[in-house]
């Protein structure tokens, strides 16, 4: 009798532990799997203008990229239009949440960020959140994807655009986070302006203008400079920019590229 006692309690020994203990496993699993490293679409361009002793604020754009590089753009509002630049690597620390900025100037000291959803939150030395009556001011919010790229013509109201000539420019355009500019090339002259973004991908340019060289066909050109008067909005559609007008026709379509290579 005692023998048979011990074989129906055994299972439900076994039963009770195991149950105590899977939750603790799942609870490891999802722990280690949750960070901004992991969770967050955190690759991008990041803007805002950061508290700074001696001026205004500094205006401050952050690209990071997948390949753990990064580009800096750094401005003194109220001081100097000059726009400082700085590229480097970064590294997660062993939360995942924060990254760790180092120029390719190794003399000079990493800057820490918290990456939230949609920001990057400047910490101090420490790593610790900065306090005090500013605290809230060091901030930088992500941008829209179209911000700091270059963005190649390949389509001007619905016909091909190509580069017949290895000599000519390729019409392009780059949207800066810095003072809001967007500049490019038209296929023959160089063009610069402003760009305003706003809710539901309305986007709009004004004082656009261009340098006066005379060049053997300026078709394409003239239709492109006519464009920032057109556009209204824009939509991204399998990685290629879209600008379309009041209606919601398609104006141009241009594709992620790099500056070309001048021939030596």
């Amino acid at each position: 009798m005692r023998k048979k006692l011990i074989l129906m309690v055994f299972p439900v020994i076994i039963t009770v532990l195991s149950a105590c203990q899977s939750p603790n496993s799942q609870d490891t699993s999802v722990t280690t799997h949750h960070n901004s490293m992991l969770s967050l679409d955190w690759a991008g361009a990041y803007h805002g203008v950061l508290p700074c002793a001696d001026c205004e604020g500094l205006q401050t754009m952050i690209q990071l990229n997948k390949d753990s590089t990064f580009n800096m753009e750094t401005q003194y509002v109220g001081r100097s239009p000059d726009v400082t630049k700085t590229q480097g690597t970064f590294s997660w620390d062993e939360t995942g949440n924060i990254v760790a900025l180092q120029s390719s100037d190794k003399n000079s000291r990493p800057t820490f960020y918290h990456v939230g959803e949609g920001r990057l939150i400047q910490l101090d030395a420490d790593k610790k959140s900065i306090t005090g009556n500013l605290a809230d001011k060091y901030v930088l919010t992500k941008l829209s994807d179209i911000v700091e790229r270059y963005w190649k013509l390949v389509e001007l109201k619905g016909k091909q655009v190509t580069t017949t000539d290895k000599f000519d420019n390729e019409p392009h355009m780059i949207f800066k986070a810095i003072d809001s500019r967007v500049f490019g090339n038209a296929g023959c002259n160089n063009f610069t302006g402003k760009y305003e973004l706003k809710r539901d991908n309305q986007l709009t340019f004004s004082g656009v203008a261009s340098t006066r060289m005379l060049c053997i066909d300026m078709t394409t050109e003239d239709q492109f400079l006519k464009i920032f008067q057109m556009t209204l909005n824009y939509s991204l559609a399998g990685g290629n920019l879209l600008l379309k007008d009041s209606t919601g026709t398609i104006l141009t379509k241009f594709v992620p590229g790099k500056p070309p290579t001048m021939p030596k």
